[in-house]
């Protein structure tokens, strides 16, 4: 999640599909959670594994000097 308080996507999920307590600047359809299947949960971890690229991380020029 965006604070790093999680440490896999499953829990990520989990966290949404409870609900999230309501708050001033929270969309409304966030309270009462994102119901994810076991398929779409698996293929939304697909998706994004496609947006890691490895080449780019390992990548020498563009480690910190």
């Amino acid at each position: 999640m965006h604070d790093g308080r999680f440490q896999t996507l499953d829990a990520v999920y989990s966290h949404y599909h409870s609900g999230i307590q309501q708050t001033q600047n929270l969309d409304p359809s966030l309270v009462t959670g994102i119901p994810l299947s076991t398929q779409e949960r698996a293929q939304l971890t697909a998706f994004l594994n496609t947006l890691t690229d490895e080449k780019f991380l390992t990548d020498s020029r563009f480690a910190p000097f």
